[in-house]
């Protein structure tokens, strides 16, 4: 009790030596027990209306106590896999609602006959983000699904809105679970194994799958902020023009398109978009899959989970509100009762009062709003209602893209001041001294004031002096070197006394410094663990207890972690100005910046550039791109590239240093900057199979480093421009890029080292071009002039490999190539890791085999087919090819329906395809692809094609006796010159004659 409690202490107790017992017992009290890592929590209170405040109060500061000193588990035991094991429920992560359960009899009722039925594997929920459906599946799935059936295997759950849109994380804790097996020993394997032994897991016993927010998975979440995308916003593709509703890695389609023929098991997916692969033209599902659209809640439902928020009042008019401002939305439904109840201070839970008050539930102006707006503008009078401290909190968090934990929440504190920043005292001293000659200044004095010239006298009489007018002189002399010497004494007394005290002051300095600095550590401490950082968590507590009340706040305990529901952050996050996302944007990005990481070069998963990320879409969103640039160069670019080629998520974040894709820049990027960005987006896109986004990033990269100057840049964007325009079938321009390159790297490698690896770089892309054309004398006398050449050692300039899988490919042109050569070159690309060159050596064998012995080509062709799908960006041809070298073998049970499955997918190679369907006896279908085939291995027309190519499809059209097309022949004189080429030939002429 405090100090005004109404039963005073001394009505209590009034011996003065129990009064002292009892104020000694009551500080001890407070302190924690010796040894525990816990602080006692108390309050005090004067009123029982404080007492119940102040209970509510402790516990949620003992839960956060609690939290942050929990006892990390026990190493799980080698060979035994972590989690729960089939057939207990195993949820990545669990559910954590933000109300209880309610109503939903029709939906449950639908899922009961799903999963009882013997028919559709895959069930859909869609709906706009807060309908529910998160909660409608957990709320079957740990309750319902063991009541409809009792043969299930196991059920697992698995919510995309934490570990963001990667299908191969949920293979992996899914194979775990239903087979397992430590879920370390399934971490090196590709998606596409994965996948394969999931499906064959599947269809041995009935199995429940439940993918929550699949959404994540689609082009329309290809981007850096996803976790904060509202409803409201277009469903829209940032990085190229694909359908919104694919998904962005086509395994994932495959996977997705294979669970609706997984019989015995049951897959219940929840999304606010389709996912186009499981609906047909019409737009309806495909067999094997079901979607349901979800409603609002039933007015009865809808009242009750109001109710159920500590709201009192009229049925029918809380009924009619919640139908016409919400539709019934559960997610606005809670944050409504966490305005009545707990804001509505006026009187608290009445609703008939706070829907009538104008400065209240009558303020809100939801006309003309359609249900998504009417749900925004509900959350932000609810978000906007909050205190200063809640408010920040919030938005701190919404500035996350998934769940934190204590440790994180309290670094992020609102209540907690800024860490103690140290600065020395200023040192304030004079000026050393500077005593006069006289009048003069010494530093001033001319020679020529020693002379005195007689008036009228001109000027070259001064050198000839009378011998009296030299001695005179000489007088004069010795008396200007004494008073100089005596300026000087003067001088070095002065300045000794000014030494002295400067040094007087100095140490006085340095005491003060002291002080000040000893000031700061203790500061410093008890920010870090005294009394400040106590009494900012016993305010943490209050904030976050206020945050669940309003429905705004989410807490899992089975992982003792913190978050927002989707729809609350992406309407937090767009509230926020420019002022508060810079204050707060700077305390994410100082903590997160602080916590130590590996070295990028040792990365080998997304989940390692985790902080880094989330600093990295901090800076972006603040449109810090200086910072964010700076951090994206200073590792993560290269981490994603090469040691993971996560290729599509780079370029969620470098589309946001773009205001229109690929071709302008945001405004405040410097030219080295841009050409950055733009490079590192051409590799990406090219990687991605986008290639004519590709170019447009290689020529923005180029006209950047052109704008420089710097023959260095320039060869590094000619080199990536060269590569897309090939990979867009612009071969002409293509080998115009080629030819300037190697003559600018030419002129330009007598310099450093790095300019000498630019002139191998442009004599492998040459020697690439002229083999890809079928120009062999050519490449032979290129490839000779290769040798005296050292190659990069950098591996972001150059992977071992590459060359030599060229001149393997010259070799098979000319028919000389050997087993050896192949075996040869695969050691030299597997010691660089260069897996792009070890795929085409697979293929080369594939080929070389094709006609002597089809196992061994069909198992060439399969491990480029694994090793592909490893990448996201399965090889078409090598998909194809193996079906057919499979088909030769007897081993595909239906070759047409594999054929209509190849020619179906997002990507197809028509020169295979054309192959297969003749194999098949199909010939309209076959000439359809040849002719295809043979348009794309045209491409600009002689001698700008793809050689190989070109010959093969040639000669399968005449198998065919199909007649060879007409197709016209490029000629890029006549087409405007673009801009870089000029300017490319004029930096060569600027260096010709240097290299003279």
């Amino acid at each position: 009790m405090g100090e005004d409690h109404p039963l005073p202490r001394s009505v209590v107790e009034r011996d003065p030596a129990m009064v002292r017992r009892l104020a000694a017992f009551t500080e001890e009290a407070k302190r924690a027990v010796e040894g525990s890592t816990l602080e006692r929590v108390y309050a005090t209170f004067d009123s029982l209306e404080e007492l119940a405040l102040a209970a509510t109060e402790s516990l949620a500061e003992l839960r956060l106590l609690l939290d942050a000193t929990v006892v990390a588990p026990a190493p799980v035991a080698s060979g035994r896999n972590q989690g729960p094991s089939a057939p207990d429920l195993y949820a990545v992560p669990s559910y954590a609602g933000m109300h209880h359960f309610v109503g939903r009899r029709d939906q449950l009722s639908a899922l009961d006959d799903w999963a009882g039925a013997a028919g559709d594997p895959l069930m859909l929920f869609e709906a706009i983000g807060g309908a529910g459906k998160s909660m409608l599946t957990w709320q079957w799935t740990t309750t319902e699904a063991c009541r409809v059936r009792t043969d299930w295997a196991g059920r697992f759950w698995y919510s995309f809105y934490e570990k963001g849109a990667v299908m191969a994380d949920f293979c992996r804790h899914a194979l775990a679970y239903t087979t397992g097996t430590p879920i370390a020993e399934l971490d090196g394997l590709p998606q596409s194994e994965l996948s394969d032994r999931l499906l064959r897991v599947l269809a041995s016993r009935p199995w429940l799958l439940v993918l929550d927010g699949l959404e994540r998975i689609l082009v329309a979440y290809h981007r850096d902020d996803a976790a904060a995308l509202g409803d409201e916003q277009e469903a829209t593709d940032r990085v190229a023009e694909r359908d919104p509703c694919d998904a962005i890695r086509i395994g994932d389609e495959d996977l997705l398109r294979a669970l609706t023929t997984a019989t015995p098991s049951k897959i219940l997916v929840t999304s606010r978009l389709s996912p186009r692969v499981l609906l047909n033209a019409a737009d309806q599902p495909i067999p094997g899959a079901r979607r349901e659209r979800l409603p609002g809640l039933d007015p009865v439902d809808a009242e009750a989970l109001l109710r159920s928020c500590g709201v009192e009042g009229d049925s029918d008019a809380i009924r009619d509100y919640l139908r016409r401002y919400c539709d019934n939305h559960p997610l606005v439904i809670g944050v409504i009762g966490g305005l009545v109840a707990v804001d509505y201070l006026q009187d608290r839970g009445n609703f008939d009062a706070w829907a009538a008050d104008p400065d209240h539930g009558a303020d809100l102006d939801l006309a003309g709003l359609d249900l998504v707006g009417r749900r925004n503008h509900i959350l932000r009078s609810a978000i906007t209602s909050l205190s200063g401290p809640s408010a920040r909190l919030l938005s701190t968090l919404a500035l996350l893209p998934e769940s934190i934990d204590f440790t994180t929440m309290s670094a992020l504190n609102p209540h907690l001041p800024d860490p103690p920043q140290y600065a020395d005292p200023p040192f304030l001293t004079t000026a050393p001294p500077q005593p006069r000659f006289g009048d003069i200044d010494v530093r001033n004095l001319a020679t020529e004031q020693l002379f005195e010239r007689r008036p009228g006298e001109p000027s070259w009489r001064k050198a000839r002096l009378t011998p009296e007018e030299s001695e005179h002189l000489e007088t004069r002399r010795r008396e200007f070197d004494d008073k100089v010497a005596a300026w000087q004494r003067e001088l070095e007394e002065q300045h000794a006394e000014w030494q002295h005290e400067r040094d007087k002051q100095h140490a006085e300095w340095q005491r003060a410094r002291d002080r000040q600095y000893g000031d700061h550590l203790r500061a410093k401490v008890d920010w870090e663990s005294g009394t400040v950082r106590k009494t900012a968590n016993r305010k943490l507590a209050g904030t976050v207890k206020d945050l669940e009340r309003r429905g705004l706040l989410q807490y899992d305990r089975s992982r003792r972690c913190y978050d927002l529901h989707p729809v609350v952050r992406a309407v937090a996050v767009r509230g926020l100005d420019s002022e508060s996302l810079d204050v707060l944007g700077e305390r994410v990005v100082d903590h997160f910046s602080s916590v130590a990481h590996d070295p990028y070069d040792q990365v080998r998963s997304i989940d390692d550039l985790r902080d880094a990320l989330t600093v990295l879409r901090v800076h972006l969103r603040r449109r810090d791109y200086a910072r964010a640039l700076s951090l994206w160069q200073s590792g993560p670019s290269n981490a994603m590239k090469f040691n993971l080629e996560a290729h599509t998520e780079a370029l969620a974040f470098l589309r946001e240093f773009f205001v229109v894709p690929w071709s302008e820049p945001v405004p405040p990027l410097g030219e080295f900057q841009i050409a950055y960005v733009a490079n590192d987006a051409a590799i990406c896109l090219g990687r991605a199979g986008q290639t004519a986004p590709a170019v447009m990033a290689a020529e923005l990269a180029l006209r950047s480093a052109l704008k420089r100057g710097y023959p260095l840049y320039v060869l590094i964007a000619l080199s990536n421009a060269f590569h897309a325009l090939e990979a867009d079938g612009r071969l002409a321009r293509a080998e115009r890029c080629a030819v300037l390159a190697l003559e600018l790297a030419t002129l330009n490698s007598t310099g450093a080292v790095r300019d000498r690896e630019q002139l191998f770089i442009a004599r492998v892309n040459w020697f690439k071009l002229l083999v890809g054309r079928g120009r062999t004398r050519e490449a032979e006398a290129v490839w000779a002039t290769l040798d005296a050449l050292e190659s990069p050692r950098k591996r972001s300039t150059y992977r071992p490999g590459t060359a030599e899988v060229w001149h393997a490919k010259l070799e098979a042109q000319q028919g000389t190539l050997s087993l050896a050569t192949i075996d040869r070159t695969l050691e030299i690309a597997r010691s660089a890791s260069n897996r792009r060159m070890v795929r085409e050596l697979h293929v080369l064998k594939a080929r070389h085999h094709a006609s002597t012995n089809p196992r061994l080509a069909a198992e060439n062709y399969a491990e480029a087919v694994r090793m592909s799908r490893e990448t996201g960006f399965p090889d078409a041809r090598s998909e194809t090819m193996l079906v057919l070298t499979r088909l030769e073998l007897g081993e595909v049970a239906d070759p047409h329906a594999e054929a209509h499955r190849l020619a179906g997918a997002r990507t197809t190679d028509d020169l295979a395809l054309a192959r297969l369907w003749h194999a098949l006896d199909e010939p309209r279908r076959a000439t359809n692809h040849a002719l295809a085939a043979y348009r794309t291995a045209w491409a600009d027309g002689e001698p700008h094609v793809h050689r190989q190519d070109l010959d093969d499809a040639t000669a399968l059209l005449r198998d065919l006796e199909v007649p060879l097309p007409r197709l016209p022949v490029r000629d890029l004189d006549a087409e405007p010159e673009p801009s870089w080429e000029s300017d490319v030939r004029a930096l060569i002429g600027r260096l010709r004659p240097a290299s003279r």
